[in-house]
């Protein structure tokens, strides 16, 4: 499961990347009703300012959902048919499946793969904490060291994230394509609060995630959301020496929840949305749940919250891959060449952003690499108005508020762009581009 992002508006130059940033409030205040409220009318109203900026690439934008799960994978039950109805809903143009490997059957062998109702299907992995898009679609065990695995893949063509990178200890990795600056799941696993309070089935916690997820539950999914701070420190470091893609990660299961259901005896049972059993509960000790169980048979089922269906988590956030057309060719040589951005969607479609580094008549666009030389100009364009950071060698270098930013290049460096938005008076990140490395000339 996963929640909020969003950004902020100020003027000014200079800064320290996201160190900088306004405290965000608590989750639990988060969820209150009137703050989720107060969230989705400001949202509704800066995704009313939405425009398409004349596109300065010859290029399409496509929506791509990577990290996801179906019922492939031991700990979803996810169907194609969900899934692809999902990414209808969401505007997702493509999925990169990435499934935990059986013992029982070749993932790989059994995924779906190509085009399906418009939507594009290009199977991977997840193990050892990387994600696997290999082009030979056989699974094999993975080696014996990640970084032999990493070896394999990519010499086998394929393309190699490093996931979960908050918990990844071996940094001496090389050549992997690149990692997922931010991850739902793992933005939901520091809720101390919030899970310490699911792991003890609180009532009030419980009814307050129920009048949220029926309220607004958009806004519910994106409440626990942080900016990825260590992430984007780590990705900055790491450009330096090479060009590493960034990546969200959707890790899509459809499997978080709570399903109660009358068992023998008067007595409640509560199961996850997997059917696997959680509690047996006394309806005596839990307000409401006596009301719901009155007369009601064993095996009825009286309330279901089911927090992350894919739909939601598949609209929270995206990766925009910029490519001439929707095949699969097309869709990994851009993410090998980092021609993409993070977005949370959710608060607006981000397409029409695009950044680019310029002189005369030649451009570069994000994910390449420019030999530095005098006269380079940095732009950027959004489809609403926001504040622009533009950040060099890890650090904010320029902010601006508007559609769009100019910024002439001072000196070789890594550059990319944060986009943030500011709701209700809390400031959420909305846009995170790839970066442009301008290089001295050899």
């Amino acid at each position: 499961m996963k929640l909020i992002l969003l950004v902020g508006l100020w003027v000014g130059v200079g800064g320290m990347g996201t160190e900088d940033l306004p405290a965000r409030i608590p989750t639990l205040q988060r969820l209150q009703l009137e703050r989720l409220r107060a969230v989705h009318e400001a949202r509704e109203v800066f995704s009313g300012t939405r425009h398409r900026p004349p596109w300065a690439v010859g290029l399409n934008d496509y929506r791509a959902v990577i990290h996801a799960h179906s019922f492939l994978s031991h700990d979803s039950r996810g169907t194609w048919e969900e899934i692809t109805a999902a990414a209808h809903e969401t505007g997702t143009q493509v999925l990169l499946m990435t499934e935990h490997p059986a013992e029982e059957y070749d993932v790989l062998a059994r995924a779906r793969h190509g085009l399906h109702e418009g939507v594009l299907f290009i199977p991977g992995t997840e193990e050892n904490q990387l994600l696997t898009l290999p082009r030979t679609l056989r699974y094999r065990p993975p080696e014996s060291s990640r970084q032999a695995h990493i070896n394999r893949i990519l010499a086998d063509g394929g393309l190699v994230f490093i996931a979960h990178p908050e918990e990844l200890t071996d940094w001496n990795l090389t050549d992997f394509t690149g990692l997922e600056i931010y991850n739902i799941h793992a933005d939901f696993k520091d809720e101390r609060e919030l899970l310490t309070g699911l792991e003890r089935l609180d009532p009030k916690l419980f009814l307050l995630l129920l009048q949220a997820e029926r309220t607004f539950p958009q806004e519910m999914f994106a409440s626990l959301t942080d900016v990825p701070r260590d992430n984007l420190r780590r990705w900055d470091q790491l450009n330096q020496r090479r060009r590493v893609v960034g990546i969200a990660a959707n890790d899509a299961h459809s499997n978080t929840g709570f399903v109660l259901k009358v068992a023998e005896g008067g007595k409640v049972r509560v199961e996850d949305i997997l059917g696997e059993d959680l509690a047996l509960l006394d309806p005596t000790q839990v307000p409401l749940l006596p009301a719901l169980v009155a007369d009601k048979e064993p095996g009825t089922e009286v309330l279901r919250l089911h927090l992350d269906p894919y739909a939601r988590s598949f609209r929270h956030v995206g990766t925009h891959i910029l490519a001439p057309e929707l095949t699969e060719e097309d869709i990994r040589a851009a993410l090998a060449a980092g021609r993409c951005y993070v977005s949370f969607d959710w608060i607006a479609d981000a397409r029409g952003f695009v950044l680019w580094v310029e002189k005369d008549d030649q451009k570069w666009l994000m994910g390449e690499e420019v030999p530095w030389q005098q006269g380079l100009t940095l732009r950027t364009t959004l489809p609403c108005p926001a504040e622009i950071r533009i950040v060099g060698d890890g650090k904010v270098v320029h902010t601006v508020n508007g559609p769009e930013a100019t910024y002439p290049l001072p000196a070789p460096g890594v550059y990319r762009v944060e986009v943030y938005v500011t709701l209700a008076g809390e400031v959420w990140p909305w846009i995170y581009s790839n970066p442009l490395r301008v290089l001295p000339r050899r």
